[in-house]
């Protein structure tokens, strides 16, 4: 990980947003061992009903969706050893979208403890619109960037 730069950048593969993924996701209700109840995340059906054009992603799906991609580009630096992502969720995602990952270093920080990398971070859909906008920071520790 010695060669990690200021503009090089990471993009996953598009993943398309299912049905099956979002019940998935969705726990039961808090304090219970019943089953997953219908909701606009679950229910396309009831999703419309309340206006939505189908069901809708839980907010942190396109979040795991770059959280994977940071392990793709740091291995287990990134999401440990003080990572950290924060993204703003700025459009609906809905089921069958497909839903590509971005990542690109903004700055890199050299200390004596390591590689301190903050990246701008981006999920967007199908359209090319950003559904999810923020930034990230992994720290590379000395032996990592030796």
């Amino acid at each position: 990980m010695s060669n990690v730069r200021e503009g090089q950048g990471w993009t996953s593969s598009p993943k398309r947003l299912t049905l099956t993924q979002l019940n998935d996701f969705q726990p039961p209700p808090v304090g219970t061992d019943a089953p997953r109840s219908g909701n606009f995340h679950s229910d396309p059906e009831l999703a419309r009903q309340q206006g939505w054009p189908t069901a809708v992603a839980w907010a942190l799906m396109p979040n795991a969706y770059v959280e994977e991609l940071m392990l793709t580009a740091f291995g287990q630096f990134g999401l440990s050893n003080g990572a950290e992502l924060n993204l703003a969720f700025t459009a609906p995602v809905y089921v069958d979208d497909q839903l590509t990952s971005h990542l690109r270093i903004r700055s890199v920080k050299n200390g004596p403890d390591g590689r301190d990398v903050v990246l701008d971070a981006w999920c967007e859909n199908q359209h090319g619109n950003r559904v999810a906008i923020g930034d990230a920071r992994v720290r590379l520790p000395v032996d990592a960037v030796r």
